[in-house]
C-alpha cells in the first residue's frame, strides 16, 4: 500500500460501541446482548474500529453530497427562472431531464428523472405493478 495523504475532510462522530457499567466495559453484540470487552476477539475488536471508521466518513460524504445536489437543483432552478424570465426559453424534456453543457463542451451538467417501479410483495406480477406505477 503506498502511503496517503492527510484528509483535511472529517468523519461524521460514531459512537464507539463500548458500553461501560459498574465498572466493566462491553461490546454490544448482533442480538443486543452485553459481552464484556475482554471475551471479544482483538480481530473482532479491530473490525469494528475500522467499520466503524469507514461509516463515519461515508455520513459525512452523503451529508455532503445532500448538499451538493440541493446546490445543484437550486442553481439550476435560478438559471430556469433568467432563461424563462429574459428569454422565454425552457430547457429539459416533458419528463424532467436536463442536459446543460459549458460552451467549449468540456463540461456537462445532466439531471436524469427515472421512473419509479415498485415490485414488491404487495404486486401479483411485476407488470400488474409496473400497470399501477
Amino acid at each position: 500500500m503506498t502511503p496517503q495523504t492527510p484528509s483535511k475532510f472529517e468523519p461524521a462522530p460514531i459512537p464507539d460501541g463500548r458500553v461501560n457499567a459498574n465498572g466493566n466495559t462491553y461490546m454490544t453484540d448482533t442480538k443486543g446482548g452485553l459481552v464484556p470487552i475482554d471475551l471479544v476477539k482483538a480481530q473482532d475488536q479491530l473490525q469494528d474500529e475500522t467499520v466503524r471508521k469507514i461509516a463515519g466518513y461515508s455520513l459525512a460524504l452523503s451529508g455532503q453530497t445532500a448538499r451538493f445536489k440541493e446546490h445543484v437543483y437550486n442553481d439550476i432552478g435560478d438559471f430556469e427562472a433568467i432563461l424563462e424570465q429574459e428569454y422565454g426559453s425552457t430547457i429539459g424534456g416533458a419528463r424532467g431531464n436536463k442536459t446543460l453543457m459549458s460552451f467549449d463542451g468540456l463540461f456537462k451538467v445532466q439531471v436524469s428523472v427515472a421512473d419509479q417501479f415498485d415490485f414488491g410483495p404487495s404486486c401479483r406480477s411485476p407488470r400488474a405493478c409496473w400497470m399501477n406505477a
